[in-house]
């Protein structure tokens, strides 16, 4: 982005000079402008005086690390323009527009806030409006008939899966941008967790799974490798379908890894939970033959000739 793109996604912008603004900090409540914009080198400098860093403004404006330098990357396929792809509109949970998520081709994306002097206009950027999950007015009311609600880590991911009858979610802006304000909305809920198959997504599962103790019912991570083992590095739940090709085969295999889905624990991810043997309640076992061929258990029998 240039400097003018950027400034788009601040509010009080004060002119110093052609390459130096002042801006109201949007990660903290910034009451006077101690945000600095300027051009650097590379691109575009964010200084809060305040102590804020970089990352924590660039996410509050909506705004992406990559988007602060001057050169960005283009798909080789179409000259280099950006054309747009989607839009993911996240509202309250009476459904009004609270802000929106723009996909482009370059899978980038720009964050947008409705304009209060012209209705069915967008700003650019969040201005630092308080974010709220995906699909917030179904996620409420599947709570509350106790359904189990799904996160995923994008918007597309949402859509698909919820086209095959469940409840899902995400938070904007991708892997990393989970608040913890965003698991207050699942209080009490069922959850189970899906990250995309790569080091960043098991990363922010963990991240979000930590936020959700102690307020969510219960939180499972599914691992989509466990019946898709050459899923791809970086495959989410839509390649998952994809892959399988075939939706009721595809709904059998997702719904058996939603059965044995596990419980989360705090620095193992998907690792099961272990009981001592002292905790296991004994069973006694009826016998087909008594004591060798006990009913409804495997039996082997081996033999020398």
């Amino acid at each position: 982005m240039d400097l003018n793109e950027v400034l788009t996604h601040f509010t009080n912008i004060k002119r110093r000079n052609d390459t130096q603004y002042t801006a109201r900090c949007p990660a903290h409540d910034d009451k006077q402008n101690s945000l600095s914009i300027s051009c650097g080198d590379k691109g575009i400098v964010l200084h809060c005086h305040a102590g804020c860093s970089t990352e924590s403004v660039a996410q509050a404006a909506g705004l992406s690390m990559s988007d602060l330098f001057y050169e960005q990357k283009k798909p080789p396929d179409n000259g280099g323009k950006r054309e747009f792809v989607a839009e993911y509109i996240y509202t309250d949970i009476n459904g009004k527009p609270l802000h929106k998520s723009v996909r482009y081709s370059d899978k980038s994306f720009i964050q947008r806030r409705p304009d209060p002097n012209s209705q069915g206009k967008w700003l650019s950027g969040l201005g630092g409006i308080e974010t709220v999950i995906y699909k917030l007015p179904k996620v409420i009311a599947a709570i509350k008939a106790e359904k189990p609600i799904f996160i995923v880590e994008g918007e597309k991911d949402v859509d698909n899966l919820e086209k095959l009858g469940f409840t899902v979610t995400t938070n904007p802006m991708g892997a990393g941008k989970w608040q913890d304000y965003h698991s207050d909305y699942l209080k009490g809920a069922t959850v189970y967790i899906i990250p995309d198959n790569d080091k960043t997504g098991k990363e922010h599962v963990e991240k979000v799974a930590k936020s959700l103790k102690g307020k969510a019912k219960s939180i499972k991570m599914i691992d989509l490798t466990k019946e898709l083992p050459d899923l791809p590095n970086k495959g989410d739940v839509t390649d998952f379908f994809k892959i399988i090709n075939e939706k009721a085969e595809g709904l059998t295999r997702f719904n058996k890894l939603v059965n044995g889905a596990v419980e989360f624990e705090e620095g193992t991810g998907t690792k099961p939970k272990v009981k001592r043997m002292s905790e296991v309640e004994s069973k006694t076992l009826d016998y087909l033959i008594d004591p060798y061929i006990p009913l409804g258990r495997l039996t082997r029998y081996y033999g020398l000739s």
